[in-house]
């Protein structure tokens, strides 16, 4: 995954049962912020309050299903910025166990709206 992610144009991440940042492939805008500071830290901390529960919600479910699932949040970034992300939801399976969920995140061009969590 490393490697896939490193080159990916959106953010790549994936995180474990407890939200936990296990692979980032960039870090934050800025120098401020490599990917190295996202490591161990939750999803969840990297988004406003009021998103916070839809973005555990929508990785609970895969992990508690599997498969993809969707939603789209705004990020909580230090300088006061919010923009929206679409994220897209994936399962990592490892000798048949689902050990982590990928999360490809898209930056939206209308971050003015993001929707509630939308799994497929």
């Amino acid at each position: 995954m490393a490697f896939a992610g490193r080159e990916s144009p959106d953010h790549v991440v994936t995180v474990d049962r407890e939200a936990r940042i296990l692979f980032t492939n960039r870090g934050g805008p800025g120098p401020d912020l490599p990917a190295s500071s996202f490591i161990g830290r939750k999803i969840t901390d990297w988004v406003p309050p009021e998103a916070q529960e839809l973005v555990r919600q929508a990785i609970e479910k895969v992990f508690v299903e599997g498969g993809t699932g969707y939603f789209e949040a705004p990020a909580k970034l230090p300088d006061g910025a919010r923009p929206g992300f679409a994220n897209y939801l994936g399962a990592i399976r490892r000798d048949g166990e689902l050990v982590e969920v990928i999360n490809i995140a898209t930056i939206l061009r209308n971050a003015g709206r993001w929707r509630r969590s939308r799994t497929t």
